[in-house]
């Protein structure tokens, strides 16, 4: 300690001459520079500035120059002052660091109880922001938004439903493996045949293969043709497997129904050429659900002419549009045709905007017009359907088809 230190140097100069007492400044002066500049270090691990912890050091120590007097003049008095002057020192030293020693406790458990209390706002902070973030992404994403949906156990049949609608035709698909098992699940859950049957048509062209076995399960057992003819459609996406042809050609050759029977057939024909899936659309005795499953294989394939999709096949096409009584064929057949430019289309794209009871079909129709856009009536027409239009995946499809943002 610097007072213990500093009387030992007086100790040891007994009668001191000017030689001694100029060496016992020296040490002094070395003594009390040590300890100053080491508590001005410990000062200022403890937060303060340089010159506040220098200025503060010097304050505990006090004036060095007063205390090197007094220990020469110890130096010259008896052995009595020397011990009082030892005492003295030392409980001003005990009082300095006990001082000093309490300053940073206090001021450290403070800077401590700060830095939890702020720890504990900006982690309350984090967490809202983060709720907030995951609530405007699902408001913002469609996709997000609607796989939510499919996956809230607690959303009705009909609202789950038309989620996976939606996902079906978004932009990179959004039927993701979770939504197909959750989709799966509520199929084997519902005592409404029509919710399992539109479940298995809405996750058509899915290749995931946890799909297998409850599709060939539903087309070997269900009692109702419309599940069994969607399990069949669904099924054709998994044509290649040896286990998939053998029930469909099972099916093919024996369930008591005739669209059954069909789409079965169809499925089988997956992996026809292009000139045998045009045939298929153009002959007069293939059904409506062969047909469109034609046109769906043949929409990517290459082409000699560069278009898989020719005049025959559109012309022979748009007559099972006008014909069939069911929305969701009209809906899928000109989402197929979409990207073809052929003049026999528009006029059937237009009646549909303008006048299909089915929101799905006007939707479908607004897209595929976007490539007529260079004829005055359609754009006329897609400024009606995005203003008047009574729902609004309408209105939007309708924007997007003249450039517009929906």
């Amino acid at each position: 300690m610097i007072w213990d230190n500093a009387l030992r140097i007086v100790k040891g100069l007994q009668q001191p001459t000017d030689a001694k007492l100029a060496r016992l400044e020296a040490e002094l002066d070395e003594e009390f520079a040590f300890h100053v500049e080491s508590t001005q270090r410990r000062l200022e691990l403890s937060g303060q500035t340089p010159q506040e912890a220098g200025e503060q050091a010097r304050r505990i120590f006090g004036d060095s120059v007063l205390y090197k007097s007094q220990c020469a003049y110890i130096a010259r008095e008896d052995a009595i002052m020397l011990k009082k002057l030892h005492a003295i020192l030392t409980v001003l030293l005990l009082i300095g660091v006990t001082v000093l020693g309490s300053m940073l406790y206090l001021g450290q458990q403070r800077h401590i109880r700060a830095m939890e209390s702020l720890g504990g706002q900006l982690g309350e902070m984090e967490r809202s922001l983060d709720a907030r973030v995951d609530h405007l992404k699902q408001d913002l994403d469609p996709v997000a938004r609607n796989q939510s949906v499919v996956l809230d156990s607690q959303a009705s049949e009909s609202q789950r439903l038309q989620a996976l609608r939606e996902l079906r035709f978004a932009d990179g698909d959004g039927r993701s493996h979770e939504v197909v098992v959750a989709m799966l699940g509520l199929a084997s859950e519902t005592s409404d045949t029509r919710v399992r049957a539109d479940i298995y048509r809405q996750l058509d062209e899915v290749k995931n293969p946890i799909m297998v076995e409850p599709l060939l399960e539903s087309l070997a057992n269900s009692s109702d043709s419309e599940v069994r003819e969607e399990a069949a459609e669904s099924l054709g996406g998994f044509a290649t497997r040896a286990d998939v042809r053998e029930a469909l050609q099972t099916t093919t050759d024996h369930d008591q129904s005739s669209s059954v029977r069909q789409q079965a057939q169809a499925s089988l024909m997956r992996g026809a050429e292009v000139q045998e899936l045009q045939q298929v659309i153009t002959s007069a005795d293939t059904s409506e659900m062969q047909k469109l499953v034609a046109l769906r294989q043949i929409r990517f394939m290459p082409h000699d002419d560069g278009e898989s999709r020719s005049h025959a096949v559109i012309v022979a096409i748009i007559d099972v549009a006008r014909s069939t009584n069911r929305s969701d064929v009209r809906a899928d057949i000109f989402r197929q045709l979409d990207g073809v430019t052929d003049p026999v289309l528009q006029p059937v794209l237009l009646e549909a905007l303008t006048s299909d009871p089915s929101s799905e079909v006007r939707s479908e129709a607004a897209e595929t017009l976007a490539h007529y856009t260079s004829a005055p009536e359609v754009v006329a027409a897609l400024q009606k359907a995005a203003a008047e239009d009574q729902d609004a995946d309408v209105q939007s499809e309708a924007r997007r088809s003249l450039g517009e943002s929906p």
